[in-house]
């Protein structure tokens, strides 16, 4: 009896699915599951994966580094030396290191050996110097020769380097608002020297121990007459500073304008700190 109503319901639903459209739903809706069976469970897979995996921008926004393993470092960009001969018979040299290629990669400390060597080739000094490089930023290096004899600079970077890999999408750490206005120049008469001066403010909410400024005056052609490094210490949230600098003039040509650099290192977490009257 059981198997005569069983066979009866089949021949009822084979009938069913005799009509033309009722087959084409039926086909066309078994055809979707099997589709997006697998690209749901892909998406679950997916999005468990992603959330676990250590650089997914929304487990870091309160981080300031991350190391991921797929970020490959790209060589660093360094200029030929660059020579400033000055009024008073010295000598600036520089040469700048581009990190423009690493967005997402510092270097902090920044070890490099500088050899120093004169018109005819010979080395007449060497020192080891500590530094920094901020992620896809660019930095000059400057040294001086008070007596006008070197020539050119050969660096090498140090297995000391530490690359420090950065992430972009904190929020915890950025970039302190550091802003400079009023740039300015006044030619000393009837002296070797000029002074360069400037206004710096801290736009931000942090306390920063220290700020590097790079300056580099230019001549009407634009091209780069002087170069140097100055440091301020301590400026608090809101804090505006008038700063004056005296700089030595160039040997022929004239100063135009003046370019002033504020550099803060982020990659050093004690560099700056939140005020304690801050939100």
């Amino acid at each position: 009896m059981f198997a005569d109503n069983l066979q009866k319901q089949l021949e009822n639903i084979s009938i069913w699915f005799q009509g033309g459209v009722r087959r084409s739903i039926i086909i066309f809706t078994v055809v979707m599951l099997c589709l997006l069976a697998p690209i749901y469970f892909l998406g679950i897979f997916t999005s468990t994966t992603w959330f676990r995996l250590f650089a997914n921008p929304s487990r870091l926004d309160t981080a300031s580094f991350f190391i991921p393993k797929f970020i490959v470092e790209k060589p660093l960009i360094i200029s030929p030396t660059q020579v400033v001969p000055l009024k008073d018979g010295s000598k600036e040299l520089y040469f700048s290191i581009n990190n423009k290629d690493n967005p997402e990669i510092g270097f902090y400390p920044f070890v490099y050996d500088i050899q120093v060597l004169d018109k005819n080739g010979a080395a007449i000094n060497q020192e080891t110097r500590t530094s920094y490089i901020l992620p896809g930023d660019t930095r000059y290096i400057t040294y001086k020769s008070p007596d006008g004899r070197a020539d050119r600079l050969i660096i090498n970077r140090n297995n000391q380097t530490t690359p420090i890999y950065y992430n972009p999408m904190s929020k915890k750490f950025k970039k302190p608002d550091i802003v400079v206005s009023n740039e300015k120049y006044t030619l000393r008469t009837f002296t070797n020297y000029m002074n360069i001066g400037f206004t710096l403010k801290n736009r931000d909410k942090v306390n920063i121990k220290n700020v590097d400024i790079i300056f580099t005056v230019r001549d009407k052609q634009d091209s780069i007459i002087g170069v140097g490094d100055f440091a301020v210490s301590d400026l608090a949230p809101g804090e505006q500073r008038d700063i004056d600098i005296p700089y030595i003039q160039h040997l022929e040509r004239t100063a135009s304008n003046v370019e002033i650099i504020p550099l803060v290192n982020f990659l050093e977490l004690d560099n700056f700190y939140l005020s304690k009257d801050a939100n």
